[in-house]
């Protein structure tokens, strides 16, 4: 009878051994799982945060170009209402049409003036 208790313990103790064994390699499993789909995740983030950068130069790029069409569509409008003045025989510098041109200007960026 001590031979069959002592093979029943036996046989207990390598059950447990087995059944640590399987859940140790499960866990590891699960772990490298995980890490994949956290490596994934922060792939993807990367790529999304890489696009909306590239979104951001784009809009400036584009505002960029808008501020000096606007820019140089005012410097031509001065130039015209100079010419316009000049070719009507107003003295551009002084009295009433160096006023108008000055109220025009105060609209404008410095970069022109």
């Amino acid at each position: 009878m001590a031979g069959s208790s002592f093979s029943f313990g036996t046989l207990g103790l390598i059950s447990t051994g087995v059944s640590t064994l399987f859940n140790a390699f499960g866990a590891k499993s699960i772990t490298k799982y995980n890490n994949a789909i956290a490596q994934a995740q922060a792939d993807i983030a990367k790529i999304n945060a890489d696009t909306m950068n590239l979104h951001y130069q784009q809009r400036l790029f584009a505002a960029e170009g808008e501020y000096q069409r606007e820019t140089m569509q005012a410097a031509q409008m001065k130039a015209r209402q100079k010419v316009s003045l000049a070719a009507n025989g107003v003295a551009i510098g002084v009295g009433s049409a160096a006023e108008q041109l000055k109220a025009f200007c105060l609209g404008l960026p410095q970069q022109i003036l």
